[in-house]
């Protein structure tokens, strides 16, 4: 038979690629509650006591580990931790040079809340920026008094040795041939560029993450109690179709009291209504002390809505739900023998401890499509694709033949191309690996009649052939369902190249159109923005920032911090203590789409009458600058003088400044940022464009950006690229290159195209087609080479600033090079080419022929 593209469509929307996919509760839509893998763990492991002790107001020195490159870059920190509510301090990391003294701008602060825990009960902390280490340099932990510490780093003593030595906090210098701890093992791995630690002792991050797990236990909440988690949240709508729980079932107990799983709405301060709930049992036991249980009706859910939980007297309950002791949520409850329905009081907050459940939900993600035809509708689990060789069977499991159509093959994968094995009379489940490009193919089975696209079968070769693909929104490259059918420089593989979107507009405005200012060493406040909510979180900051090259004397970095009314002296505003966040970036982070906002971690808690203040440090010594601009027609915007640096009360008395737009624009939970003025984020995004400016890059140049990786194997099947074409008969052109780098100043360029102006795309904006696509691997570098203007047919541009590393061989290169076997020069600028890619990445590709 054949079948129709609606059929096609709507068969693919009951299989649940379009309106609905099951998902677990670690994946976006549930992604605040407790992984299912920690639930786990945490089940099976229900009576086990926690061990470890905090370290307390002290700075460890951690000798254990040695950095066995001349030099590389601690991203991110793997720790064992514990975070807890109602505090105000935050332990550190610094780094001490061989001499053993403190390396000046090494220091990052870690910061954890009660918003932001580890739902899988790993804790990777990314470093912004990364701290940058040499041969023989240390790293340090530093740990406040823990009597006041929002997060505490642990230690354990696990039988194995782990140097370290314990000083002063605050200590500038150290010695590191001291005497050592040997004998506790403190949780912290750095994790590096080139895995360039070495542990004298063998330990790693796995053995860290295996201990930490061991911090925290397992018990079950207070009698009686209602329970509602303001930070466990859905962040999609759809339905919740099974409750997957840990804990301890009392089967000699009646089952006329049980806990009760619930869904509810907040409506305003203080008013929330129960939308859904379950009483769960211990009927269904998949695991050690694990439960589920399915809704009899799924239980409808909006963006927003709250996790609660009702636990009642535990003699009387068949079932006991646990929670983890601490590392979870914000804890609310309220007194109550029986589970409420509604609130309408404020709720007391109780510790923050994790309660073992995770869901399962089905997500609505588009409305649905009319048609004119009746599909069989049917459910299948969607799971991930790396996942592939464990979960096939649950796949092809939950599939019933019998409701499909009886001659359609079904192709869920994404490719160019795919060359299919002609179908047989039972469904299969086939693993290939092919060059593919993000795009969705959909193809009926069969000949078509008509002229639209069809699959053919070859009855000699037993392989079917697409035929006639093109970008018809039903198949191809599915254009009606993704913005492109390729990866380009803003998806995963490519994604510290310039976004496309960035590429365009700066190819077509080259010209700065306002002049960007920042100040010297004092403060903002900016009165512009009042918080409309009794209370809420600054989640994040858009930004119009100049980011530059760290060196020695460019080192300090931009804040941001809450001031309060000083309600015995009106127009007087107190420092809010804990709320200053310091503003990270640095060259290996840069925005790729031109869009800078900055996430706040923690959040920062503010209510209604509070001011943002900005605090800007000397400029000629900061890496990042914050921009304001001045005069712009036809907007006011209200600020501060500048303030001294240091000020923990400020006057706010006098009359703002109204003609200095600054460019930041705080985000909060609930919208609630209101501007006298109707400055909103997209005009901050906007006006922060006009700043910048696009020119040529330097001529008789080979360069390398080693901050322009791949992060993945393929082939580079187009450059998209901005620039100016001169017009004349000139033979040299810019070369486009990737390079492979074999060792300390040993590179080796391993694919290049020179391009040209001879295909236009847009302003200024040009693309090229390598005649064989480039191949590439992991940790690829991107590199160009311009020659002399004066001989080219062709200008490749780059943004002024805001960019990656720029690094070249030293002196005049008229040629490209193809190895360089020579230290490298950093230029001082950090520019940004225009340049894009396509690239066709090598995945693993599940093909289900269901028939």
């Amino acid at each position: 038979m054949k079948l129709l593209l609606a059929d096609l469509l709507l068969l693919l929307i009951s299989l649940g690629w379009f309106l609905s996919s099951t998902v677990q509760s670690q994946q976006q839509c549930a992604r605040k509650f407790m992984d299912l893998s920690l639930v786990t763990y945490r089940a099976e492991r229900i009576s086990n006591n926690a061990v470890g002790n905090d370290l307390d107001n002290e700075l460890r020195v951690l000798q254990e580990y040695q950095f066995n490159c001349s030099s590389t870059n601690i991203t991110s920190l793997i720790l064992g931790i514990d975070v807890r509510s109602g505090y105000t301090m935050f332990p550190s990391v610094q780094v001490y040079s061989t001499d053993g003294s403190l390396v000046t701008g090494s220091e990052r602060t870690i910061y954890y809340s009660p918003s932001n825990v580890s739902t899988s009960g790993v804790f990777e902390y990314p470093l912004n920026p990364p701290i940058p280490v040499m041969n023989g340099d240390l790293l340090a932990v530093s740990q406040p008094p823990q009597a006041s510490s929002v997060v505490r780093i642990y230690y354990t003593l696990p039988g194995v040795t782990f140097r370290s030595s314990r000083h002063s906090l605050s200590t500038e210098n150290v010695n590191s041939n001291g005497s050592s701890i040997t004998n506790q093992l403190i949780l912290v791995y750095p994790v590096t560029d080139g895995y360039c630690v070495n542990s004298v002792n063998s330990i790693n991050a796995s053995i860290i993450k295996e201990n930490a797990f061991k911090i925290h236990d397992s018990d079950r909440p207070s009698d009686n109690r209602q329970y509602l988690y303001p930070d466990i949240v859905f962040s999609c709508n759809g339905s919740l179709t099974k409750w997957i729980y840990g804990g301890i079932d009392h089967g000699n107990n009646p089952p006329n009291r049980l806990p009760e799983l619930q869904i509810w709405r907040q409506l305003g301060p203080n008013n929330y209504n129960k939308t859904g709930s379950s009483l769960v049992n211990a009927s269904a036991m998949i695991g050690t002390n694990l439960y589920e249980f399915i809704p009899q009706n799924p239980l409808q859910l909006q963006e927003g809505d709250i996790f609660g939980f009702y636990f009642p007297e535990r003699s009387e309950s068949q079932l006991s739900i646990y929670e983890q002791d601490g590392n979870g949520p914000v804890n609310l409850r309220y007194s109550s023998n029986v589970p409420l329905s509604s609130i309408s009081q404020a709720l007391s907050t109780f510790a923050n401890n994790f309660p073992l459940v995770s869901v399962e939900v089905s997500v609505s993600t588009m409305p649905p499509i009319m048609s004119t035809t009746t599909p069989t509708t049917t459910t299948i689990t969607v799971i991930s694709a790396s996942s592939y060789a464990t979960l096939s069977t649950a796949i092809l499991s939950s599939i019933e033949p019998s409701s499909l159509p009886s001659s359609v093959v079904i192709i869920i994968v994404l490719s160019v191309a795919v060359c299919i094995k002609k179908r047989s009379n039972k469904k299969e489940n086939v693993v290939i690996e092919a060059d593919v490009s993000l795009s969705l193919k959909f193809m009926p089975a069969g000949k078509g009649s008509d002229n639209s696209n069809t699959a053919t079968e070859d009855n000699d070769s037993n392989d079917f052939t697409i035929s006639n693909m093109n970008d018809n929104p039903a198949y191809g490259t599915a254009s009606a369902l993704t913005n492109s059918g390729f990866v380009y420089g803003d998806q995963g593989c490519t994604e510290k190249f310039m976004e496309l979107s960035q590429v365009t507009y700066r190819a077509q405005y080259t010209s700065a159109s306002a002049p960007g200012r920042t100040w010297d060493d004092k403060l903002r406040a900016l009165q512009e923005y009042q918080f409309n909510c009794s209370s809420t979180n600054v989640t994040s900051l858009i930004l119009g920032i100049d980011v530059r090259r760290a060196t020695g004397s460019i080192n300090l970095f931009p804040s941001v911090r809450v001031y309060r009314p000083n309600s015995n002296d009106p127009g007087k505003y107190d420092l809010v203590t804990g709320s200053e966040r310091t503003i990270y970036y640095s060259t290996s982070n840069v925005s790729t789409s031109g869009v800078f906002e900055y996430p706040l971690n923690p959040p920062i808690p503010v209510m209604s009458g509070e001011v943002v203040a900005i605090v800007q440090p000397r400029e000629e010594e900061s890496v990042v600058r914050i921009y304001y601009i001045e005069g712009v027609s036809g907007i006011s915007f209200s600020s501060s003088k500048e303030i001294s640096i240091d000020s923990d009360e400020i006057d706010l008395g006098d009359t703002p400044i109204t003609n200095e737009l600054i460019l930041v624009y705080p985000v909060t939970d609930g919208h609630c940022v209101n501007s006298a003025n109707s400055i909103n984020a997209m005009a901050i995004r906007n006006y922060f464009l006009t700043v910048q400016r696009s020119g040529a890059i330097n001529d008789r140049r080979q360069y390398l950006y080693p901050e322009i990786v791949f992060s993945c194997n393929g082939s580079l099947t187009k450059w998209i690229y901005g620039g100016m074409n001169h017009n004349n008969m000139n033979n040299n052109s810019p070369e486009l290159q990737i390079w492979r780098q074999l060792g300390p100043n040993n590179y080796n360029k391993i694919g290049s195209s020179l391009v040209n102006a001879n295909t236009m795309i847009g302003t200024n904006l040009y693309e090229f087609i390598p005649q064989t696509p480039l191949q590439f691997q992991e940790g690829d570098i991107f590199g160009v080479h311009i020659p002399q203007t004066g001989q080219s047919v062709f200008s490749l541009y780059e943004q002024r600033g805001n960019g990656p590393l720029n690094e070249r061989v030293n002196g005049d290169a008229d040629n490209p090079y193809s190895t360089i076997t020579q230290a490298l020069v950093t230029d001082s600028n950090n520019d940004f080419p225009l340049v894009t890619v396509e690239v066709s990445s090598k995945l693993l590709i599940i093909i289900l022929y269901l028939l």
